[in-house]
């Protein structure tokens, strides 16, 4: 199984789960459209295949988490620094991000999508940044046995400062049925026909699409992109 999909099978056990209301819906996507357009109006490219994503950066180790949509939005989009803290109520121990590389594979990696907060009607962001100097990251390895999951062996203690110079990819999940139809490929669309003709009983669908930052790409993936 490849990152992508594994990634998504993960995600897909999150608790929330897509609803029908059309305001829920446009809320949504009007956010992932705000988002997507403009960092690639910044210079930013997008990517269909979020493992095009992953693979830009071989080996560079890097902090991932999961943030609120809104957050990404009103700062790094804005060119201003993403505030990271840790909860005060749990303590300086409390795990809310992930290091990993590309070469990692799967391990660390859907818990990127677990560790780090909120969501926009569905609207899930995972954000890759490099830590400064001013970034405290401290590992967890001695809370290891009291934590549940696949492999915490990468999780991490973040808090600082992410400057948008520090920012490598982002991650947008949104569920099928407030995903755009018009930017779905081919396979995503039957696949959601599909899945669109289904009792609603079952797991949910999402799409997933990636957006790298020009300066920090690796130079044969940019290339390839034009």
């Amino acid at each position: 199984m490849d990152v992508y999909n594994h990634a998504q099978e993960q995600s897909s056990r999150s608790p929330e789960r897509p609803g029908t209301r059309e305001g829920s819906k446009e809320l949504a996507r009007k956010l992932y459209e705000k988002i997507v357009n403009g960092f690639v109006r910044q210079g930013a490219t997008m990517h269909e295949n979020v493992n095009d994503v992953y693979r830009a950066f071989p080996g560079n180790r890097m902090i991932v988490r999961r943030d609120h949509p809104q957050r990404i939005e009103e700062t790094l989009l804005r060119g201003e620094e993403l505030p990271i803290s840790l909860d005060a109520k749990v303590g300086a121990a409390y795990p809310n991000a992930v290091a990993w590389s590309s070469y990692d594979g799967l391990r660390g990696l859907e818990n990127a999508f677990t560790e780090g907060f909120g969501h926009v009607a569905g609207l899930v962001a995972v954000v890759g940044f490099q830590p400064n100097d001013q970034m405290r990251v401290r590992d967890v390895e001695d809370l290891s046995g009291g934590l549940t999951g696949v492999d915490r062996s990468l999780i991490r203690c973040v808090a600082g400062m992410v400057s948008p110079d520090d920012l490598r990819f982002l991650v947008l999940r949104l569920p099928a049925d407030r995903f755009p139809i018009e930017q779905m490929t081919s396979t995503e669309y039957e696949a959601f026909e599909e899945w669109n003709e289904q009792p609603r009983k079952g797991e949910p669908m999402y799409i997933f699409r990636g957006l790298t930052f020009e300066r920090y790409e690796n130079p044969a993936m940019a290339a390839a992109a034009k």
